[in-house]
């Protein structure tokens, strides 16, 4: 538990040090549903603003995702956390109103022990995304790309793997302090 605190406090001292440090770009707050492999989730994102030439952002992920498997002959949905942590580029507009980016980052996934004998999972994943742009202040987005951790829910009734393959998710990004090439 020590560790995620820690990597949870690492990463919020990131994201406040850039939200400071930029004076052309702000942060972003999203609001995701996932599916990972058949596994509904929802979850929140935080994005800061851009450095390294204004052409790179950090974004923390924090998820509840639940693995949808049969425990003792009943269909059971079991919720699960992953948090992740990554970079991606700035996004690149195709026109006034959609811009595509890409991501990829590493992710910490913790079980529940109905279904998992292990405390914490890692992993990295990888995404593309495009942002739907409504307005200065708001976006909706969608990304698609892969997960990769070795999970395996070894107290299942198949030993299945999850938060491994393909990802999709759709969402609502609000932001905060835009920089003015983004609001053309």
């Amino acid at each position: 538990m020590k560790k995620i605190k820690t990597i949870l406090i690492g990463c919020a001292l990131m994201l406040s040090f850039n939200a400071i440090s930029q004076e052309k770009s702000g942060f972003r707050l999203a609001y995701n549903l996932s599916e990972v492999q058949g596994d509904f989730g929802l979850g929140f994102q935080a994005e800061s603003p851009r450095f390294i030439h204004n052409s790179l952002t950090l974004k923390l992920r924090a998820n509840q995702m639940f693995l949808n498997y049969d425990k003792g002959g009943m269909n059971d949905w079991t919720p699960y956390w992953t948090f992740g942590l990554g970079a991606g580029n700035n996004p690149i507009p195709l026109s006034n109103a959609v811009s595509i980016y890409g991501e990829g980052g590493v992710m910490l996934i913790l079980p529940h022990s109905d279904f998992s004998a292990s405390k914490e999972e890692w992993g990295g994943y990888g995404v593309f995304g495009f942002n739907f742009n409504i307005s200065p202040s708001f976006c909706y987005f969608m990304e698609a790309g892969g997960i990769g951790s070795g999970a395996t829910a070894d107290r299942s009734d198949n030993h299945r793997i999850y938060s491994n393959g393909f990802i999709m998710q759709v969402g609502l990004k609000v932001h905060f302090g835009r920089a003015e090439k983004e609001e053309k």
